[in-house]
């Protein structure tokens, strides 16, 4: 009988974005372009960015923040019935590391807007 081996599996990727990620607007059919949240003040408070006592920071930096195709000014064309992918971008301030988070948003009437225009039986998340 021969030597057992065991194939090794590459591992997962990691979730960070390594590559700066570009700040502009994504691409949209919208004549306006639609205003991001680099070009405003960050809608809610949240605390300072400090390093706590073990070195490590409590927050990462929010860079930027944006719908797919909502206007953070202006908002949904139908506020009832509203879904969209938003991101945020955030810098690891440790590594300098940047990532790029997307979630999908919707009202209730919007969930069922979305799943009627890709005709999906059902949405998984």
């Amino acid at each position: 009988m021969g030597e057992p081996s065991i194939t090794p599996v590459a591992p997962l990727p990691e979730p960070v974005v390594d590559e700066p990620v570009a700040i502009a607007a994504p691409r949209s059919t919208r004549k306006e372009p639609a205003v991001v949240g680099a070009e405003r003040p960050f809608p809610i408070h949240v605390p300072e960015i400090k390093r706590d006592i073990d070195g490590r920071y409590n927050r990462p930096e929010f860079l930027n923040y944006y719908f797919e195709e909502t206007d953070l000014v202006r908002g949904p064309e139908s506020p009832a019935s509203f879904y969209d992918d938003f991101y945020l971008q955030v810098r690891d301030i440790e590594n300098s590391h940047t990532a790029l988070y997307k979630y999908f948003v919707a009202t209730p009437a919007g969930l069922q807007k979305a799943m009627d225009d890709e005709h999906l039986p059902a949405l998984y998340l």
